[in-house]
């Protein structure tokens, strides 16, 4: 893994563009503050369909902002990076998809 200041500017603007929407930047804070949730938990606590929360975060997976791990049948999806947790940490958002796991 690549510290925070290796990146390149297209790796910036990936992860920018990514977070630059309510539901995957409060998918993105929920899973910092959390340490790791499920598309099933985080469809419940935003109140939308599991469809758009998978298309969400297919994104964030996309901009290696997050990553998935299978136990069983259920992903448990966590961010990935530790810039990512840096940026995020800057932010401090009180914004949470979910609040257990």
């Amino acid at each position: 893994m690549r510290g925070m200041n290796t990146l390149n500017i297209e790796e910036y603007t990936k992860i920018f563009a990514a977070l630059g929407h309510p539901i995957r930047l409060n998918i993105a804070c929920g899973l910092y503050r959390n340490g790791k949730c499920n598309v099933n938990t985080m469809s419940e606590r935003l109140n939308i369909s599991q469809a758009l929360v998978s298309q969400h975060v297919k994104i964030l997976r996309e901009a290696k902002i997050i990553e998935g791990k299978r136990e069983g049948n259920i992903i448990w999806y966590s961010i990935c990076s530790d810039y990512t947790k840096k940026l995020l940490e800057c932010v401090d958002l009180n914004l949470c998809s979910c609040e257990e796991h």
